[in-house]
């Protein structure tokens, strides 16, 4: 990958959406799941780096006027900005309308209050499949804390370094790229610090991606194909599905958030097969269920810290 210090062009756009939309979602999401060096996820912008056709790069999205974002490129090859623009688009949720989602949940006990409470959730995206499936991948079975700073393990070790020109300082955070499949595939990832058989199946998903440029292309078989490698369950694929492929029926099922909130109590949770059944009703639009209930759960978080701290 090249160093994009003597080539990076500076340029302004603008990201439209429909409305309603909620920024405040988006970044309570991805802040969560940042990677230090690889972006920076605050209240009043997003920032982080990205590779395309070889060359580095970066962006920023803040809010804009109206129904807009603002978004700020840095990158060498100005015709590539229109693509560069549609996977911000991806990342903020800006693909999205929400319309429908709205009507289709209004009544339902349980997401209706989510629905009204935060009426311009999106679904964050990604910068491409691979990335997705990566994080899926080092995220099975330990919390989100514990899986960025896995995620971060693996950027530090087999992303690239960049470095940014003179005159640049929002990028000064920004020191690496994320890894490609070409990058990861066919390499010991022991460093990574993760579970042999975890460790083993991300080896081989990065390895066959980076033989297969095929694998997360659109096709009615990539889920199959997907869920037919060895550490990919039904639950990491969903997940791809919900932020890579921008599914808006895809549905995790096994997600321990989900099973635990319609268990019926903090210390029980419901069987995967009684949520599919139960989660019937919220087709076409189960992955918008799913991030409405992420999101209720982590604004019911932070109420919590707030008393806490109020009452110390």
């Amino acid at each position: 990958m090249s160093d994009p210090r003597s080539r990076v062009a500076r340029t302004e756009w603008t990201l439209p959406f429909e409305p309603p939309y909620d920024w405040e979602a988006l970044i309570l999401f991805l802040s969560a799941r940042a990677v230090p060096g690889l972006e920076v996820a605050e209240p009043g912008r997003y920032l982080r780096t990205f590779s395309l056709a070889g060359e580095s790069g970066a962006f920023e999205v803040r809010p804009g006027v109206g129904n807009q974002l603002r978004v700020t490129i840095w990158y060498s090859d100005p015709d590539l900005c229109p693509e560069i623009l549609r996977r911000v688009g991806q990342i903020c949720g800006t693909d999205q309308h929400v319309g429908k989602v709205l009507t289709h949940f209004a009544a339902d006990p349980v997401l209706g209050p989510l629905v009204r409470q935060r009426p311009g959730l999106r679904i964050p995206g990604a910068w491409d499949p691979f990335e997705v499936a990566v994080r899926a991948m080092a995220g099975q079975q330990i919390s989100v804390q514990a899986a960025t700073s896995l995620v971060g393990r693996i950027v530090r070790l087999f992303g690239q370094r960049v470095s940014w020109p003179d005159g640049e300082p929002e990028l000064a955070q920004l020191t690496r790229v994320f890894p490609s499949a070409a990058e990861m595939g066919g390499r010991d990832l022991f460093e990574a610090g993760m579970p042999q058989a975890r460790l083993a199946a991300l080896e081989n998903m990065a390895s066959t991606a980076a033989g297969d440029s095929s694998l997360f292309e659109p096709s009615p078989t990539r889920l199959r194909r997907l869920t037919s490698l060895p550490g990919l369950g039904d639950w990491t694929v969903q997940y791809i599905a919900m932020r890579a492929f921008r599914d808006p029926d895809a549905f995790p099922a096994a997600d321990v958030v989900l099973r635990r909130v319609f268990g019926g109590g903090p210390q029980s949770r419901v069987t995967v097969s009684t949520l599919l059944k139960l989660a019937e009703r919220w087709r076409p639009y189960r992955a918008f269920a799913v991030m409405h209930v992420w999101i209720g759960e982590a604004d019911a978080a932070r109420r919590k810290v707030k008393v806490r701290a109020a009452g110390a």
